[in-house]
């Protein structure tokens, strides 16, 4: 492993060694003793009850906000830097601010395939800034400390290289301090509602002012061009359902002033907003997506949505691959859901042996067969992979057939021999004529080719194919 590798995992081990040794001090149990982050949440509430629990709760998050201040400012830079130097199929996921138990499997997922995940760091956005619209600060910057920390043994493993690299990326600080942050935004925004509105915009303030005063027509043609999903909804519906799901989500997640916002401002206003943020992730993971050379990939359906409608109004350069991103999402499918019963472990031993780059291999070279057109239909792709996980697991079996068989035919012939010369010792007439072999060497020879057996058998198991064949149950 060069320098740059073995720095970039130091660092990033000592990162997630810091957010183990912080939460344990907040909840006072290691993380791995909650199953789920709600879990964790609900445990650390019901100790506040405790008046010494509480006031340690406080001075332990005013640790949390110093010591990881600190942390940053001291290997942000070289971090970031380290990050640009990997080679190999990678991926940079984007539109999330916060982590998920949906979210984490889609990275291990794609880690079957490609060679680094870039994952922006997801407790920095809480560190950065105060969040002053968020209603639950302290909630969602455990929340993403407990999950970042999924991702450890993984990190941690010995690997030839990095399989996740979880970068700092200053989003929060760039969009509140960064002029040119600021204004290449905007240009993303203005361009996106000139395109879809059939109407030329000069800036991004122009395209609110166009809600304001004509609200009736916004409001019809987002809601004909399909450009306003609320957060937490499964789909797109009508603008007004949309609204509703809006209002209760801020309802449940923002700050009283947000809240107060919300509930004065028009609709038009109000799904200007809701598009607006949307729209600023993608910014951001299209920059990383240049910095590091990576595919943009997402980890649900409205990302993914909002990513296609902004690729149409956006002519930056960027390294994009319309078979890995569709591939990205066929991974994730919910006809492939039984990856999800792949262990850590399982993903670390095939990263071990290199088996991504094999698979990868596979299924570029079955999707091959698709023109241009149909690389964008996830069902065709999603059939594609199928296919090739189906052809490949035939083959498994059939190795595994043809060990049992090889072997057994050993047996026979071994206990052919024995008979033999069991009957030599009986009969005199015939031991001239054969070897006479001792009972105890067949019993050795017998007891060594089922080792033998076994360990082929046990490899195979440990084989991409041996571990999606018992994710399938």
């Amino acid at each position: 492993m060069n320098k740059d590798y073995s720095d970039l995992i130091e660092i990033q081990r000592s990162f997630l060694k810091k957010i183990e040794d912080l939460l344990l001090k907040v909840a006072g149990k290691h993380y791995k003793k909650f199953p789920t982050s709600h879990s964790l949440i609900e445990y650390i509430q019901k100790q506040l009850t405790n008046d010494n629990f509480s006031k340690q709760f406080n001075s332990n998050i005013s640790l949390i906000y110093s010591e990881l201040h600190t942390f940053y400012g001291s290997v942000a830079a070289n971090w970031f830097g380290l990050a640009k130097k990997i080679g190999g199929l990678k991926l940079v996921f984007g539109g999330i601010s916060r982590f998920s138990d949906s979210f984490l499997q889609n990275v291990k997922n794609d880690l079957l395939f490609s060679d680094t995940i870039y994952l922006a760091d997801p407790v920095l956005p809480w560190i950065e800034s105060p969040r002053k619209e968020e209603y639950f600060r302290e909630v969602h910057l455990l929340k993403n400390m407990y999950f970042v920390l999924q991702l450890k043994e993984i990190v941690d493993a010995d690997l030839p290289y990095p399989p996740v690299i979880i970068f700092p990326s200053f989003e929060k600080s760039l969009e509140e301090n960064d002029i040119e942050t600021q204004e290449k935004i905007h240009q993303l925004l203005t361009s996106f509602f000139s395109f879809y509105l059939g109407e030329k915009f000069d800036s991004a303030e122009d395209t609110l002012i166009y809600a304001k005063r004509k609200s009736d027509l916004f409001l019809e043609k987002v809601e004909n061009k399909k450009l306003f999903w609320p957060p937490q909804a499964k789909e797109i519906t009508t603008v007004d359902n949309g609204l509703n799901k809006y209002k209760e989500y801020i309802q449940n997640n923002r700050s009283v002033k947000e809240r107060y916002l919300a509930a004065t401002i028009s609709s038009a206003e109000l799904v200007w907003q809701g598009i607006f943020e949307r729209i600023i992730p993608h910014f951001h993971v299209w920059e990383n997506s240049i910095e590091f050379n990576a595919n943009p990939t997402f980890s649900n359906a409205a990302h993914w949505h909002y990513h296609n409608l902004l690729s149409n109004t956006n002519n930056r350069i960027m390294t994009v691959s319309q078979k890995t991103l569709t591939l990205c999402q066929s991974i994730n499918s919910f006809r492939l859901n039984w990856f999800n019963n792949i262990s850590e472990e399982d993903i670390i031993l095939l990263r071990k042996n290199n088996e991504n780059e094999k698979f990868r291999k596979d299924l570029y070279k079955q999707l091959e067969i698709l023109d241009d057109l149909s690389l964008k239909d996830i069902d065709k792709v999603t059939n594609e992979v199928s296919r090739v996980i189906s052809g490949l697991l035939s083959n498994y079996n059939k190795e595994i057939e043809e060990i049992k068989d090889k072997y057994q035919l050993k047996y026979k012939q071994l206990l052919s021999v024995s008979i033999v010369s069991s009957a030599a010792q009986l009969i005199p007439l015939l031991q001239p004529f054969t070897g006479l072999i001792p009972p105890i060497v067949t019993a050795l020879k017998y007891t060594n080719d089922k080792l033998e057996e076994r360990n082929l058998i046990k490899n195979q198991k440990k084989s991409l194919m041996g571990i999606f064949f018992r994710a399938m149950g």
